[in-house]
């Protein structure tokens, strides 16, 4: 998805930009990117940073606006755009337009036990050069090169990392076709073969396990010592269509009297 084709207004033609979308919420750590932005601009003072989204519902309930106040009277916010201005939800339509306009998407997240980011897989999908912290979710899509990862807490490490991309298109590119390639993988259409290859597989597995148990129940000793050698018979034949149960079993040493 090529920036360029998004950036339709005047502000943004001219311009690289860095964007995040979604609730705006204190564990994004929105701050450390705004705190990053001295040494960003100092270099590349044409780059606009996007944050688009509303205060999350339950801290506005809580606190009402007085997150997104503090974010907008820490310095260097002149160069922040806020579109949602009039305080509504962004829509499926400015989501896209919004990460599509994005040269660098960045997620800063303080927490590292948050297993799911929807606007990261977004920004994934529309092949774009991600820098984020390491939280589990962004570990696992930005493996291999998909992304950079920086420490959370370090606006330092945000700042040289969007540099980095900023002055290297070559890096730059080349880790918007990994990430765009690695998330092929995960369009509706392979979802639902990938959910269907794991029903069937779940089905064959537990077909295998009712014959087993079938034909162990087969063999009905009068007593366990003359039955043995049926029984063994059984499991062999199992143990050779179905893995190597014998191999890999316990207490399996004979005891005698």
């Amino acid at each position: 998805m090529d920036p360029n084709y998004f950036k339709t207004s005047s502000a943004l033609k001219a311009s690289s930009s860095c964007s995040r979308s979604a609730c705006c919420l204190p564990t994004r750590a929105l701050k450390n990117v705004i705190r990053a932005l001295p040494a960003i601009l100092e270099r590349h003072p044409n780059v606009v940073y996007i944050v688009s989204g509303v205060t999350h519902p339950h801290i506005r309930r809580r606190e009402g606006e007085r997150y997104r106040e503090a974010l907008q009277a820490l310095p260097n916010t002149r160069r922040c755009r806020s579109p949602d201005s009039q305080q509504s939800i962004v829509s499926t339509e400015e989501l896209v337009e919004f990460v599509g306009a994005a040269d660098i998407y960045i997620t800063p997240y303080q927490q590292e036990a948050q297993v799911v980011s929807g606007t990261l897989a977004i920004a994934l999908g529309a092949g774009k050069a991600i820098v984020s912290t390491p939280y589990w979710h962004a570990k696992e899509l930005l493996a291999e090169n998909r992304g950079v990862i920086v420490p959370f807490e370090n606006p330092g490490a945000i700042a040289e990392a969007v540099l980095r991309l900023l002055e290297n298109d070559a890096e730059r590119h080349a880790m918007r076709k990994r990430a765009y390639l690695y998330s092929r993988g995960t369009t509706w259409p392979n979802t639902a073969r990938a959910y269907m290859a794991s029903f069937q597989r779940a089905r064959f597995e537990r077909s295998c396990s009712e014959s087993i148990q079938q034909e162990i129940s087969s063999v009905k000793p009068a007593n366990m010592v003359e039955s043995l050698p049926a029984l063994i018979q059984v499991i062999a034949d199992i143990d050779g269509r179905y893995g190597h149960l014998l191999q890999h079993a316990i207490f399996s040493s004979a005891k005698h009297a």
